[in-house]
């Protein structure tokens, strides 16, 4: 069947800002595998071991330690070198004793946070959808493409649970009160406690926020409830600005 346009190879000119990787030097780098994360909130995930994390000198040690099954997404390992890897996956080497947690900077940059190995073993997902499918039966849309049966949430929850098992801990309720990231727009990186939510027409709501420096306002899209505390994790980012070392 005809491509229809498509092509497979992306040049660094063109790749999402999200990334923190140099557009300069080689002309081409690996395109992100149709999966659970849009290309364009997501990096390949040869590029996260070799560009980022470093911990291959190029593509080919990087195919290797897929080949040899010693990098886990979410607790699964995987061989897929373009696996597209976003905000929340968790990316372990045990061999290493390597565990990090993929989270957006304060710059809006993709980038890998280290954990430890008990914290690697949970994810957070955002409900972004909701449907009957059966009686009294309802299956959750999630932000990494998951879809899950048996959690009482609605959109804009979001969901504590294991990997890779999917085995439910908590719910956080996005309401007044809650503790919140922000993933998207100029205030991406920002922690702070939900005031309130104001509606505007058309299914679009804002959302006022308390943060450390004061008060913001952004979409209520772009919040992700979070447990307090869970700042820590991405201490970088709560921080603000861009500490020694700091990718992008």
């Amino acid at each position: 069947m005809a491509g229809k346009g498509c092509s497979r190879h992306q040049k660094r000119l063109t790749v999402s800002r999200v990334l923190a990787v140099s557009r300069k030097g080689v002309t081409w780098i690996k395109k992100v595998s149709p999966g659970a994360h849009s290309k364009d909130y997501a990096m390949a995930l040869v590029v996260l071991l070799r560009d980022v994390l470093k911990i291959a000198g190029d593509a080919r040690e990087a195919k290797a330690l897929l080949r040899q099954g010693l990098v886990l997404v979410d607790g699964k390992r995987v061989r897929d070198d373009g696996l597209p890897v976003g905000l929340m996956d968790v990316v372990s080497v045990p061999k290493t004793s390597s565990f990090w947690r993929v989270g957006f900077t304060k710059q809006g940059k993709l980038k890998p946070f280290p954990i430890s190995k008990e914290a690697a073993g949970v994810k957070y997902c955002r409900v972004n959808s909701k449907k009957l499918v059966g009686k009294g039966v309802a299956q959750l849309g999630l932000h990494d493409g998951r879809t899950v049966l048996g959690f009482d949430a609605k959109p804009g929850d979001s969901l504590k649970m294991t990997v890779p098992g999917q085995k439910g801990l908590e719910t956080l309720k996005l309401e007044p009160g809650a503790f919140c990231m922000v993933f998207r727009g100029k205030h991406s990186g920002d922690f702070g406690v939900l005031e309130k939510i104001v509606e505007f027409g058309e299914g679009k709501s804002n959302a006022v926020l308390d943060v450390s420096g004061g008060k913001v306002t952004t979409l209520r899209d772009y919040l992700f409830a979070v447990p307090r505390g869970f700042e820590k994790e991405f201490g970088e980012i709560a921080g603000g600005g861009k500490k020694k070392g700091e990718v992008g």
